[in-house]
């Protein structure tokens, strides 16, 4: 007597070739589809780091933006000066008179002089500063010098007004005389406070 073996129902227990081959494409599918999804999307990044050079500590007593500069040698700044002497023009005018701003001469007893020229048609004249004492004098021509006196203003006269702006000018930015080295004990008399007129081409100290 020979046993039927119990018949199989498709989709029950063993599954089909067909059914299996079914789910291996659909899950080939699946995962082709999600590794898409990652390759397509780029992830976002953070920017690299931006390098920057460590700020320069300027030295003390320096500003930063003249540290990388050399201060002028002696030498230098007397050129320097030099230069804006020469750029700077030679009259300058205060009141109705011109003077002749390059042609400033230090003479004995911190006294300064220079030519001046006045008026229309204008009169050639000279003219000595002593700024210690903030007084000048004048001479015409080969004439004598005049008493020391204080500097007119335009409002005191209109020839020669103008003399106050020039000593202040001049005597704000003249150098202080240097005195010469003393030879010996003696002291030299000092020149009396209201001087003659002085014929001389430089006119003593008042």
């Amino acid at each position: 007597m020979s046993l039927k073996q119990p018949a199989h129902r498709a989709g029950k227990g063993i599954r089909s070739p067909r059914a299996i081959g079914t789910t291996l494409v659909a899950l080939g599918l699946a995962s082709i589809g999600l590794l898409g999804d990652g390759a397509g999307r780029s992830q976002p990044t953070a920017p690299p780091p931006l390098q920057t050079k460590p700020a320069l500590t300027p030295e003390p007593g320096k500003s930063p933006a003249a540290s990388g500069e050399l201060d002028p040698s002696n030498k230098e700044k007397e050129l320097l000066e030099r230069i804006r002497k020469l750029k700077a023009p030679r009259w300058r005018s205060f009141g109705s008179c011109r003077y002749d701003w390059s042609a400033w001469r230090l003479s004995e007893g911190d006294v300064r002089t220079t030519a001046v020229e006045c008026g229309e048609p204008p009169v050639a004249a000279s003219i000595a500063v002593h700024c210690p004492s903030l007084k000048l004098t004048r001479r015409t021509g080969a004439g004598p010098w005049e008493e020391w006196r204080l500097p007119l203003s335009v409002e005191e006269s209109k020839p020669i007004g103008g003399e106050d702006r020039m000593t202040a000018s001049l005597c704000a930015n003249a150098k202080p005389a240097v005195a010469p080295a003393a030879t010996g004990s003696t002291a030299k008399p000092k020149p009396s406070p209201n001087p003659k007129p002085n014929p001389n081409p430089n006119p003593k100290a008042p």
